[in-house]
């Protein structure tokens, strides 16, 4: 559960706060009722408030949504133009519809716990059927990526024979894992080929639960391929987007999928990648193969 100090450095996060703080100014009219799902400080809802909300409810499952009301009332917003839910938001009943439904539920990417089937649960119970949504979609995207110092981190040192012991049965449980950059950031160099879209997340839709599609991605360098970055970027509303992609500094940081035993590539010989994605009861097990001058097939999961 995020921590209040949590909650901060993603307010802090300029290119996240600025898209949304855009596209809540773009959706809500005066007047319009919002519902902010995962308020956490209530940041979204004062810029829903700022555009001139008439209501905004805060619905989180976290216990920092309680500092809502008192935070709206310090910025001179009225009591009865928020409400605070201290609650999963699958288990809220409104009895007023919105026009506006706030989210940002993703974790590393969207694929993460149970944030598609919330989102989509709220929209089709808490909007009304001409209501926005935001974000609408996101796009996830995949790349090879030469990345030592983030393999590194996400490894630690059971390839290096400690105090000269094997200890590649501990690598191998380390690599078979979802990982991220933040402790070591993947930077736009270090992306070895084209980035391919591998899914897309319509909100509005029922989430499926299986996600997998073949890439063909075409190192544009030589160079050492140490796994798979991903990222996504989320169309907050038509006309405004925002990218994790490597390079961009979003309070997100990259998804991180290593190979057991990196391997080199060549410029222009292409890399055939199966990526999926199997939802379970809380959250995603993963896979990703490569084909091409090697073969790896790595799982999350052995009995995928």
């Amino acid at each position: 559960m995020y921590s209040l100090l949590d909650y901060g450095r993603m307010i802090e996060n300029a290119p996240r706060m600025r898209a949304y703080a855009d596209a809540i100014a773009e959706a809500v009219r005066p007047g319009a009722r919002v519902v902010d799902l995962g308020a956490g400080t209530g940041i979204c809802t004062l810029l829903a408030l700022r555009a001139g909300a008439a209501h905004v409810t805060a619905i989180d499952t976290n216990p920092a949504v309680k500092l809502v009301p008192r935070v709206c009332a310090d910025n001179g917003f009225a009591p009865d133009r928020v409400t605070a839910i201290l609650a999963d938001a699958q288990r809220v009943e409104l009895s007023e519809r919105a026009d506006v439904l706030l989210a940002d539920l993703r974790g590393v990417v969207p694929l993460y716990g149970k944030n598609l089937a919330i989102v989509h649960d709220a929209a089709r119970r808490f909007l009304k059927p001409e209501g926005v949504l935001v974000p609408a979609e996101d796009t996830l995207y995949a790349a090879l990526v030469e990345a030592p110092e983030t393999y590194r981190a996400a490894t630690g040192p059971f390839g290096d024979r400690p105090l000269d012991f094997d200890m590649r049965a501990v690598l191998e449980a380390t690599v078979l894992a979802f990982h991220h950059d933040r402790k070591a950031p993947i930077a736009a160099a270090s992306v070895l080929s084209n980035a391919e879209p591998w899914a897309t997340v319509r909100y509005r839709d029922a989430p499926p639960d299986f996600f997998q599609r073949t890439l063909s991605l075409v190192p544009q360098r030589d160079g050492l391929c140490h796994g798979l970055a991903l990222w996504f970027e989320a169309r907050l509303t038509a006309a405004i987007t925002l990218s994790s992609a490597p390079g961009n500094d979003v309070v997100y940081s990259r998804g991180f999928l290593p190979y057991f035993e990196p391997f080199p590539v060549t410029a222009g010989a292409a890399v055939g990648v199966r990526l999926t994605a199997r939802a379970t009861k809380d959250d995603y097990i993963w896979a990703w193969t490569a084909e091409g001058p090697v073969s790896r097939r790595h799982t999350s999961f052995s009995g995928l």
